[in-house]
C-alpha cells in the first residue's frame, strides 16, 4: 500500500489521482465481470488485485481479493477461491470490519464444503453464523444456515442427517419472510435430499416439484437440471421408472445446454439406472456411454487414455510383423552368437596376460585397502555421532523455541495499535527472527532424521490440490507483510502417490523459498500439471532476484556455500532446498530449476501419479 502525504508536489498528486482512477476501473469491471462471468473474468480481478496492493488502501485489497474468490469460484478453482477469501480475511480482520469478515467466513466455509474438508468447513461457517447474528443480518444468517445444512446432509451421518434438516427448515421459515427465491430453492433441494436419504421418495418428489415450480422466479436458473436429476432418483427409488426416465432426460437436455457436465453425468447415471431396472439395453448402453464421456470429460483424462491406446496399438502391430520376421531374426541371432564367442574368447586371453601383471598391483594395493577400512570405520563412527548431535541440539532446542514464538507473537498483538511504535517494531522483528529460527531448527532437524534413516516414505493416494492447502496456508501471511501474491493453479483432479507429511516440507520449503527471495509486490505463482510420463508436475515460479550460473552449479551440494540472505534480510543456509531433494528422490520423483539472475526463479519437481 502507497500511503500519500498530506502536502506534496503538483506532480504527486497528479499521480495519486491516475492511480485511483484505474483502481476504479478495474473495480468497476471486476463487479461488471462477475454479474456476467466470461473467459476474462479472472484476468480482470487479478488485474484488480495487483492495482489494489500496489496503490491501494487495506479496504480496496480486501475487496480485490474478494473478487478474485467469486471468480475462481464460479470457474471451480476451489484451491485458489479458497486462498484469496483468506487473504480477504486477514485484511477484513486488521480492519476489524465485522461484516466483510462474515462474508469472507461464509465463502471459505463453503468453498472448503466442495472439497470436502467438513471439519473446515464447519468452522468458518459457525464464525460466519456468529458474525451475522452480532450483526442481525437476516439474510447473511439465512444463507449461512443454508450451507451448514448442506455440509450436514451430504456427510450421510445419520445424526447430521437430522440436524442439517432441522437447520435446512430454519434457513427456509427466513428466506419465505426475505422472499428470496434462490435461497428457498436451494433448502427444498437439501429437504429433498434428505427424505431420499431417509429412503422417503414421495416426500422427496413433492419437494423437488416445488423447487421447480419457483424455480423461474429465482436470479440463479442453473439449478433446473440438479432438481431434475434428483427428482429422477427419487422416481427411480420409488418404482416408477418411467417418471424417472422422463424426468432424467429433462434434466440431461438441460445439462447440455448449461454446459455443466456434473450435471450431464448425473442425468446419464439416473438414466442408465431406470433402463437397467426395464431390461432395456440399447438405451442402458447408450446413457451408459454418455456418462462414462462426461465423467471422463470432467477428470481430463481423455488425451491420456487416447494416447494409452495409440500406444496399445502400436506395440500390437509390432508384435504381429515380428512374428512374420522371427525366422530370419533367428537366423541373425545365430551368427550374432558365433561372432560374440570368438569375440569373448580374444578378450579372455587378453585377461590372462592382464592379470599377470595386475597380481604384482593388487599386492600393493591389499595393503592400502586395509589402511582406507581402517580410516572409513572412524569415518562412519564419526558421521553416526554427527548426526545425532545435529539430532539432539534440534530436538532439545524445539520445546523453548515453542515457548519463544508464543511469547512473541503475544507481546506483537499486545503492542499493535499502541503509540510506541518503536517498542512495536522491536517486538515484531524479534518474532520474524524466532520464526526464522524455528524454521531453520525444523530443517536441521529433518536433515539429521534423513541422515540416520529414522524418516522414510510412506506414500498414500492423495488429491494435491486440498493437500497442499495447509503448506500454502502457513505462508499466507509472510506473503502478505511482505505484498506478495501467491497464485495457484491446481486442478482438483489431479492425485499424486506420495508421503503426505514429505509432501508438506517440500511444498512448504519451496514456497518459502520463493517469498524469501522475492522482493515486496512481487507474485510467486504454484501450478501443476500430468506429464506424459504417468508423472505429476508441480512448478513453484517466483518473480524474484533470481540466481547466477555458480549458484544454480552448487545449489544441491553440502560441501558447497551459496549462503545469502533474502529481500529482507532473511537467513539462508540451503538446507531446505537439499530437504527437499532427499524428500522428492524418497518419492520416486525429481527435481530442476531454471534460473536467471534479476528475472526469478523456477523450481519443477515431480511425483507418481499411481
Amino acid at each position: 500500500m502507497v500511503s500519500q502525504p498530506l502536502f506534496g508536489s503538483p506532480g504527486e498528486s497528479k499521480l495519486h489521482t491516475d492511480n485511483q482512477q484505474r483502481l476504479d476501473e478495474y473495480r468497476n469491471l471486476a463487479h461488471l465481470s462477475l454479474e456476467n462471468p466470461d473467459s476474462t473474468t479472472l484476468a480482470t480481478t487479478e488485474k484488480y488485485i495487483k492495482l489494489a496492493l500496489e496503490c491501494g488502501t487495506l479496504k480496496d485489497q480486501a475487496d480485490a481479493y474478494h473478487c478474485d474468490g467469486l471468480a475462481n469460484k464460479l470457474k471451480e478453482n476451489m484451491v485458489n477461491a479458497i486462498t484469496s477469501f483468506l487473504q480477504e480475511h486477514s485484511l477484513r480482520k486488521a480492519l476489524n470490519d465485522d461484516r466483510g469478515l462474515a462474508d469472507a467466513c461464509y465463502y471459505i466455509g463453503d468453498c472448503y464444503r466442495v472439497v470436502f474438508d467438513i471439519h473446515t468447513s464447519e468452522d468458518f461457517l459457525n464464525s460466519a453464523y456468529k458474525l451475522f447474528n452480532e450483526l442481525n443480518d437476516s439474510l447473511g444468517i439465512c444463507k449461512t444456515l443454508n450451507r451448514m445444512a448442506a455440509v450436514n446432509i451430504d456427510s450421510r451421518d445419520s445424526i447430521k442427517l437430522i440436524l442439517g434438516y432441522t437447520l435446512a427448515i430454519r434457513s427456509q421459515a427466513i428466506a419465505l419472510k426475505l422472499k428470496d427465491y434462490d435461497l428457498q430453492v436451494n433448502n427444498l433441494i437439501l429437504m429433498g435430499s434428505y427424505h431420499n436419504q431417509k429412503n422417503e421418495p414421495m416426500q422427496a418428489i413433492e419437494l423437488f416439484r416445488e423447487a421447480e415450480k419457483i424455480l423461474p422466479m429465482a436470479k440463479e436458473q442453473f439449478h433446473l437440471s440438479l432438481i431434475l436429476c434428483n427428482m429422477s432418483g427419487s422416481y427411480y427409488r420409488a418404482g416408477l421408472f418411467d417418471e424417472a426416465i422422463f424426468n432424467g432426460m429433462r434434466a440431461y437436455q438441460n445439462a447440455l445446454k448449461t454446459g455443466y457436465r456434473v450435471y450431464q453425468w448425473l442425468s446419464c447415471w439416473s438414466l442408465y439406472k431406470s433402463y437397467v431396472a426395464l431390461n432395456e439395453t440399447d438405451s442402458m448402453f447408450k446413457y451408459q456411454a454418455l456418462g462414462l464421456l462426461a465423467r471422463v470429460s470432467i477428470d481430463d483424462d481423455i488425451r491420456e487414455k487416447q494416447k494409452n491406446l495409440i500406444e496399445e496399438r502400436f506395440l500390437k502391430e509390432k508384435f504381429g510383423s515380428d512374428l512374420k520376421n522371427q525366422k530370419n531374426r533367428t537366423q541373425l541371432v545365430v551368427l550374432i552368437m558365433i561372432f560374440s564367442i570368438l569375440f569373448i574368447a580374444g578378450i579372455l586371453i587378453s585377461f590372462y596376460i592382464r592379470n599377470q601383471r595386475l597380481k604384482k598391483i593388487n599386492k600393493i594395493l591389499s595393503d592400502q585397502n586395509q589402511i582406507i577400512e581402517t580410516q572409513k570405520e572412524e569415518l562412519t563412527q564419526l558421521t553416526i555421532q554427527k548426526d545425532k548431535f545435529y539430532s539432539i541440539i534440534a530436538h532439545d532446542l524445539r520445546s523453548p523455541f515453542n515457548g519463544l514464538l508464543g511469547i512473541t507473537e503475544l507481546l506483537a498483538e499486545e503492542f499493535e495499535g499502541s503509540p510506541d511504535s518503536k517498542h512495536f517494531t522491536m517486538v515484531q522483528n524479534l518474532n520474524q527472527s524466532a520464526q526464522k529460527l524455528y524454521q531453520l531448527l525444523e530443517n536441521l532437524l529433518q536433515w539429521a532424521q534423513l541422515q540416520q534413516g529414522v524418516l522414510k516414505a510412506k506414500p498414500e493416494y492423495l488429491p494435491l490440490a486440498s493437500s497442499m492447502a495447509e503448506s500454502i496456508q502457513t505462508m499466507m501471511d509472510v506473503a502478505i507483510k511482505k505484498g506478495i501474491s501467491l497464485q495457484i493453479d491446481i486442478p482438483d483432479s489431479i492425485y499424486v502417490f506420495a508421503d503426505r507429511l514429505m509432501l508438506e516440507s517440500i511444498v512448504r520449503n519451496l514456497i518459502w523459498n520463493g517469498v524469501k527471495f522475492t522482493p515486496n509486490g512481487g507474485k510467486v505463482k504454484i501450478s501443476a500439471k500430468k506429464e506424459p510420463s504417468k508423472m505429476i508436475g508441480i512448478t513453484i515460479t517466483d518473480t524474484g532476484i533470481g540466481m547466477n550460473r555458480k549458484i544454480l552449479e552448487n545449489l544441491f551440494r553440502f560441501d558447497k556455500s551459496i549462503n545469502r540472505p533474502g529481500t529482507d534480510g532473511e537467513p539462508s543456509s540451503g538446507l531446505g532446498l537439499m530437504i527437499c531433494k532427499e524428500f522428492i528422490e524418497q518419492n520416486h520423483g525429481e527435481i530442476s530449476v531454471q534460473s536467471q539472475q534479476g528475472k526469478g526463479s523456477t523450481f519443477t519437481f515431480t511425483l507418481p501419479e499411481n
